[in-house]
């Protein structure tokens, strides 16, 4: 009997031996279980993919575009346009004040005193159409009004009559206009006037003249119609024509 009580300890205490290394060993895994996962959490398993690495990393800008050479062409072009544009804008009008015994800006080669050979461009209308207008006379020449408000002046209108009445005139070469008195009294224009009167037409013709100037416009306007309005006109040479004689129709 005291064997059989030896022999059924003995199995107990096998059993409980067994019983606390099953417990050692659960215990054990539960205890490396977290170690993992917090291990797999600090330091992943396998490195990330090579695409996740390069998007992590911050991208470097592009350089910035350099401006092409040609950038300023557009600019030229619009400047070269609005200069046509210009351009064609005076051409006509000075086209057109050629139609109407006008012409281009005044010349500054012309010096008070002296005397120049000079061919003008003109029609007979231009007896009765052009006109100037000035407060002050310049030596004894006047124009047939003192102001754009077409105050006359009290020394005369008529050119045919008064040698001193100024009146404006266009150069043949279009180097420039000016104020000139006489024309109208001198022979060869009186010619003129008398072989044309009554024609229907006033064909352009030109003349060539002495033109001894006498000053500068200041405060001055002119018209190349009666019907138009007062331009512009100070600066232009002003002087005595003479010795006129009409050039030959070509």
């Amino acid at each position: 009997m005291a064997r059989e009580a030896d022999d059924t300890k003995d199995e107990d205490e096998g059993k409980d031996d067994v019983e606390d290394d099953a417990g050692s060993d659960d215990e054990d895994e539960a205890h490396d279980g977290p170690d993992d996962e917090g291990a797999s959490g600090d330091e992943p398993a396998e490195p990330p993919p090579a695409p996740e690495r390069a998007a992590s990393r911050p991208r470097r800008r592009p350089p910035a575009a350099a401006a092409p050479k040609g950038g300023g062409t557009s600019t030229r072009n619009i400047v070269i346009f609005i200069g046509l544009v210009g351009g064609l804008a005076a051409a006509f009008a000075i086209v057109g004040q050629m139609g109407s015994g006008g012409g281009g800006a005044p010349s500054a080669r012309y010096v008070a005193g002296k005397t120049y050979d000079i061919a003008l461009t003109l029609t007979v209308d231009d007896l009765r159409e052009l006109g100037c207008a000035m407060p002050a006379d310049v030596g004894d020449l006047h124009c047939a009004f003192e102001s754009q408000a077409n105050k006359p002046s009290p020394k005369g209108q008529k050119p045919l009559e008064d040698a001193t009445l100024l009146q404006p005139y266009t150069t043949v070469d279009q180097a420039g206009q000016i104020l000139g008195a006489g024309l109208w009294a001198q022979p060869a224009l009186k010619e003129k006037l008398d072989k044309e009167k009554g024609a229907t037409q006033s064909p352009r013709f030109s003349v060539d003249c002495k033109f001894e100037v006498k000053g500068m416009s200041q405060d001055t306007f002119i018209r190349w119609h009666q019907r138009d309005g007062w331009l512009p006109g100070s600066g232009w040479p002003v002087g005595q024509l003479s010795d006129c004689k009409v050039s030959p129709t070509k």
